[in-house]
């Protein structure tokens, strides 16, 4: 953020010398006084409307460099509450926990937030939220990389949203002989979970022929083996499959 506020600034002050540059030029150097004489109202009109502009220009800028200005920056709060809901907020609840502004705000927005979610609301506990905060710890304890919480991987999502597979295949692929990743052939680590409730589609395909399982299946590759596994196909709808898949 301040990285991006610095560049803001020198962006600003590097325009100022050339609107400095124009306004001088239109000040010093007007017009042919013969041309103006005979110019026609709406022209003299346009040029002192693109002038005041120049100036109003100048004078914002001259007045965001000088004067302390400070972009709204998001509450840690608010952003440890997006990255724990992110995968089971809908869009509008995003949307509004995104526009608070103060940490009471929050805390209201979250109280809420699970409310509407808890299962028996007569009773102390909210089944759900522990569920939830129980498939955020094991993710980041088991999918975690070196640059991204293991809540917030394709892995992290799925298990987030679906819970445990009742079985996991795990193989490699040559893609060598194929061409999902042409610019880096090589053997990709894959990850299939299985998962008991029904999809519309059944089977994968041919590239994962090695599998046969007619249940929903969500597959995984390490394509730039790091250790993260990326989402490459999926038979549930409205989930994400790289087309290279069916290539």
């Amino acid at each position: 953020m301040n990285q991006t506020m610095y560049q803001s600034g020198k962006n600003r002050f590097a325009r100022t010398p050339i609107l400095i540059v124009i306004l001088i030029v239109s000040l010093i150097f007007p017009s042919n006084l013969s041309a103006r004489e005979y110019a026609a109202p709406e022209d003299n009109f346009i040029s002192t409307g693109a002038l005041v502009l120049i100036v109003g220009y100048f004078g914002w800028n001259v007045y965001r460099s000088l004067v302390k200005y400070t972009p709204y920056q998001v509450l840690p709060e608010i952003e440890t509450a997006l990255n724990e809901i992110q995968f089971i907020a809908t869009k509008n609840e995003i949307k509004h926990l995104k526009s608070l502004r103060n940490s009471a705000e929050c805390e209201v927005f979250m109280q809420e937030f699970w409310k509407r979610r808890d299962p028996t609301p007569q009773t102390a506990l909210n089944e759900f939220k522990i569920q939830h905060e129980s498939r955020i710890k094991f993710c980041n304890d088991n999918y975690s990389t070196g640059l991204k919480n293991g809540a917030s991987t394709d892995m992290g999502r799925v298990y987030i949203l679906y819970g445990a597979p009742f079985n996991i295949f795990r193989d490699e692929i040559d893609t060598s002989s194929n061409a999902f990743n042409k610019f880096s052939p090589g053997v990709y680590p894959v990850e299939i979970w299985m998962y008991d409730f029904p999809s519309v589609t059944s089977g994968l395909p041919t590239i994962f022929s090695n599998v046969n399982y007619g249940g929903t299946s969500f597959v995984f590759m390490d394509l730039q083996k790091t250790g993260e596994y990326t989402q490459v196909y999926s038979n549930k709808p409205n989930e994400y499959i790289d087309n290279r898949v069916y290539r």
